[in-house]
């Protein structure tokens, strides 16, 4: 990463953290007693929540006095970043101190110890894999695509914008601070995205449990199992699904804080903030809402007077539904129109995700979980945690339960339940992390209200072997450890063909013409050549020039690439192996090459014949 590029991600994150910084202090949302951690996840999620609020209404295609609101130039950052230091300085001086920093205690070493293990796990992926994804999926170029027409003022966050284009505004405002390859760029800010997300698991966990073991405990599962932001963000490229994560978790909190304040103008405009950031998400934060509503009416029918606090802001965010459902019901189908054939290709099995083959969500719950015993684990603690919570009949806990069946009961029943899957390992991880806690012994939960309690010496042992046994079966064969195993073996290898890859596709925008076409015999990482140079290039794998020319000629490709590293599952008999078996012929000239890429121009007669 060159310093142009630390610059700019600099920039980045003072566009994320500044402003949630100063609206923090503005608003009066740090609360007493609350961790270092919690604070930080709080500036976190309302600077992506301003940014998402600034660069939607920037992007609208609205026009105002003749200027049409569309497009990102760097002025619009910069005076994002000016507002932060604004909000900074005018809530210091309304409320008379600094009043972010506290104290750091042994809680914020532990999530802090979290947030580094995942940056060494992010590092140890992207040394392996610095350019182009691991696997394939066209997602990757989707977002470049998406996030750049918004940059430029190509496109319009009206009508597009609603339910999806949050993400797109992050890595818009990237790109343009950023420059760089645009695939870098974009999985690197997605990288630091992923790298913070831990401080929002956690303040979530936190407000909602009032438990700082659970907490951790949710944290600590979430970040080395990998099940959500490794397969989503690294794995698949579902950004916008990954960032309607952020969003529902940023809502709950909201909810939960206006719930303790409903008379308290700043804590609304905390809540409206969080849920409009929601809305512009992704589709699969509504399923959050119905959960909200319902605690709130459970907690209403249970005493009306502390109830309506509860049922007031769960039925807020429900009103815009409504109202867009009955003023535009052709946006409503179309919406669920996208999530019933969101598209996509699964590949994989395991015994229980065939076994649950009959009900596709879970299915693709247990397939994403990745491991059939940490899959039957997560499901005991859920029912620990159902158990205990309607056993002490506290309704508020219910929230990630009835989240999870929301999330069951609106997916498809096809493959495009895949998608849903992702949102429900969300709620069923709030339920394990809340799970784990019960099971300790009592003395040793650190509740806030109880934060002065020393708990007996004999009780910790049994905790820490508890938690130790729970988390070994959770992470151990997920996706993080599979990943760091991978990430350990051939790693120069394949990042210096993703180099060599890149220099091959420079190349041939320098030295071929620009309607040129190419055919990629063992490398689908090629197929990016549309998404860098503009030209196109065909993928499919051919072992020999007998059976790679004709595909060629049939599209229109006057080039054919081979590479030394394939993507394709192959036997390990080197007759099969492309580089072995192509070199210059009367029917195709080399015309470049490094240690892992050759590129063959096929012959005139080649092309007729």
């Amino acid at each position: 990463m060159s310093d142009q590029n630390l610059a700019g991600y600099a920039l980045y994150l003072m566009m994320v953290f500044l402003p949630g910084l100063g609206l923090g202090e503005l608003l009066g949302v740090w609360r007493d007693g609350e961790s270092l951690a919690e604070r930080l996840g709080l500036a976190f999620g309302l600077g992506l929540a301003f940014d998402t609020l600034v660069l939607f209404v920037r992007t609208s295609g609205a026009s105002l006095d003749g200027f049409r609101m569309a497009g990102i130039e760097p002025t619009t950052i910069y005076l994002m970043i000016a507002m932060g230091a604004a909000f900074l300085v005018a809530g210091v001086a309304y409320r008379r101190g600094f009043g972010f920093y506290v104290r750091p205690r042994l809680v914020d070493l532990a999530v802090l110890l979290v947030v580094l293990g995942l940056c060494g796990m992010l590092a140890a992926f992207f040394s392996k894999y610095p350019i182009f994804p691991e696997y394939q999926s066209p997602d990757f170029a989707n977002h470049v695509d998406y996030s750049t027409s918004l940059m430029t003022g190509a496109s319009t966050s009206i009508p597009n914008g609603l339910l999806y284009y949050g993400v797109e505004y992050q890595l818009a405002a990237s790109l343009l601070l950023v420059g760089g390859t645009s695939i870098v760029t974009v999985r690197e800010t997605m990288a630091l995205l992923v790298a913070f997300s831990p401080l929002v698991v956690y303040l979530a966990s936190s407000r909602l449990f009032s438990n700082r073991i659970a907490a951790l405990l949710v944290t600590a599962v979430y970040t080395f199992s990998g099940t959500l932001w490794f397969d989503s963000v690294l794995n698949t490229g579902l950004f916008a699904n990954f960032f309607g994560f952020l969003a529902s978790l940023m809502l709950l909190v909201a909810f939960l804080e206006v719930s303790a304040g409903v008379r308290s103008p700043t804590r609304w405009a905390f809540f409206v903030l969080m849920l409009v950031m929601a809305y512009l998400s992704h589709y699969s934060t509504l399923t959050l809402l119905p959960a909200l509503f319902l605690v709130g009416l459970l907690l209403f029918a249970k005493d009306r007077k502390a109830g309506l606090r509860f049922l007031l802001p769960g039925v807020v965010p429900l009103v815009p539904v409504v109202l867009v459902a009955a003023a535009d019901p052709g946006y409503v189908s179309s919406v669920i129109s996208l999530a019933m054939t969101g598209g996509g290709q699964v590949s994989g099995t395991t015994a229980l995700s065939g076994f649950l083959s009959s009900v596709p969500v879970l299915q693709y719950i247990a397939l994403e979980i990745y491991d059939d015993l940490a899959f039957i684990v997560f499901l005991a603690l859920a029912a620990v945690y159902l158990y205990k919570t309607g056993a002490n009949r506290d309704w508020l806990l219910l929230i990630p339960f009835i989240w999870f069946v929301s999330v069951l009961v609106t997916s498809p029943d096809n493959i495009n339940a895949w998608r849903f899957s992702f949102m429900a390992i969300l709620p069923l991880t709030l339920m394990a992390g809340q799970g784990v806690a019960y099971l300790l012994p009592h003395a040793y939960q650190t509740s806030r209200k109880r934060a002065g309690y020393n708990p007996p010496r004999s009780a910790r042992p049994r905790a820490v072997l508890t938690v130790a046994v729970v988390l070994c079966l959770l992470v151990v064969g997920s996706w993080g450890t599979s990943m760091l195993s991978d990430a350990s073996s051939g790693t120069q290898v394949v990042a210096q063909s993703q180099q060599a890859v890149l220099q091959s596709i420079d190349w041939l925008s320098n030295h071929t013409p620009s309607g040129a076409a190419y055919l990629s015999v063992s490398d689908w990482r090629f197929t990016y050549t549309n998404l860098l140079i503009g030209r196109t290039t065909y993928y499919q794998f051919e072992s020999t020039p007998g059976g790679a020319i004709p595909v060629a000629r049939a599209d229109g490709a006057g080039y054919v690439i081979v590479t030394n590293l394939i993507t394709a599952s192959v036997p390990p008999d080197p007759s099969l192996f492309p580089w072995n078996n192509f070199s210059p012929s009367p029917n195709m000239s080399l015309i470049y090459s490094n240690p892992d890429v050759e590129i063959f121009q096929l012959n005139e007669s080649s092309a007729a014949g």
